[in-house]
């Protein structure tokens, strides 16, 4: 129910809470890579679970993330 930010030693220095039990991934876009993407997940749970579980979720923490590298082939 979070995404977790760590810096180069290993250390948790940042953490986004989410109002769902399950996040499956995330990954930065926009023109400036300065949006976290956040898909969750809603598997398993049933029809009446009460939460945005498999929503996407979209914030700006502060950080950016890096180009993608073109596949050389």
């Amino acid at each position: 129910s979070a995404v977790h930010g760590y810096d180069a030693a290993g250390q948790r220095i940042a953490t986004i809470d989410l109002p769902v039990p399950q996040v499956s991934a995330c990954t930065f876009g926009d023109d400036d890579l300065g949006t976290l993407y956040i898909t969750t997940s809603a598997q398993d749970l049933g029809p009446d679970h009460g939460t945005e579980a498999g929503s996407l979720f979209a914030v700006r923490p502060g950080v950016r993330g890096l180009p993608v590298i073109p596949f050389a082939g």
